[in-house]
């Protein structure tokens, strides 16, 4: 009687166990998963149940980064990641890494060109911002002033000699504009014989007049003395588009210099 062997087939089970890589060496390059370096491996260090610390190194020193153009890869140092500079570029030369510190990128002795000539980035840029410079400068200069409050000033200055005629200074009005006056003098020779002339400033706010009393000097070569007023704060025109006039009349027969001015602003 035959008995029948009874036949056990063995089935291959496939394992989940992750495949062992082997170590990496310096100059190898590899494509890790990020779960391999961060989640499967204890952190260097850590103290791991049964195995005490220090248990895991991760090979720092064969990661690194290969210079643009060939040469050796440069390792990656764990103490400062990203050196500076390596000398071992293509042909022993110098290259570059910026890790925050002040590195200089690029040529710093480009010559500034020409507003629309050709030229490297460098001196491109540095014409552009020297055309901002300049501009500023010119802005700058030719600004009209402004008042405390903010609005726009135009500087008024009128002036003139005459020899024994009148002298009168306008500060003109503009559309829109009231004219303010900050000042005006009188000044000159005396005449064949002295007098007084009265010096009026009129055009001012309320439809006021202001008079000053000046005494011309006896003698054609004698000196007449100073008025010099200054009003502060300015006294404003008495409407919009209104001239201020500094009225002074002629000194007398013989005179020979007789100087007036005013000064003021319109805003």
């Amino acid at each position: 009687m035959a008995v029948a062997k009874k036949v056990v087939t063995k089935k291959n089970k496939k394992s989940n166990k992750p495949k062992k890589r082997p170590p990496l060496k310096l100059g190898d390059s590899a494509s890790l998963p990020l779960t391999d370096i961060l989640l499967s491996q204890p952190v260097l260090g850590q103290n791991v149940p049964g195995q005490g610390t220090d248990t895991f190194k991760m090979p720092i020193m064969a990661i690194g980064f290969r210079p643009t153009g060939g040469g050796p890869v440069v390792p990656i140092d764990p103490t400062n990641p990203l050196p500076v500079s390596d000398a071992s570029g293509p042909g022993n030369t110098n290259i570059t890494i910026a890790n925050g510190d002040d590195v200089a990128e690029g040529s710093t002795t480009d010559v500034i060109v020409a507003a629309g000539a050709a030229g490297t980035v460098s001196a491109k840029l540095r014409r552009a911002t020297q055309g901002l410079e300049d501009l500023k400068t010119l802005a700058l200069t030719n600004a009209p002033a402004q008042s405390a409050t903010g609005s726009i000033q135009t500087p008024l200055c009128v002036g003139a000699n005459v020899g024994n005629a009148s002298n009168n200074q306008t500060l003109s009005g503009a559309v829109n504009k009231t004219t303010y006056i900050s000042g005006f003098y009188v000044t000159g020779l005396g005449a064949s014989s002295a007098s007084n002339i009265k010096v009026t400033i009129t055009g001012l706010l309320g439809g006021a007049t202001l008079t000053f009393d000046y005494t011309i000097p006896s003698g054609t070569t004698v000196q007449g003395t100073l008025l010099s007023m200054n009003f502060n704060p300015p006294i404003p025109a008495n409407a919009q588009n209104t001239d201020i006039v500094v009225n002074v009349p002629a000194f007398g027969a013989g005179n020979t210099s007789a100087s007036a001015g005013a000064f003021g602003f319109r805003q």
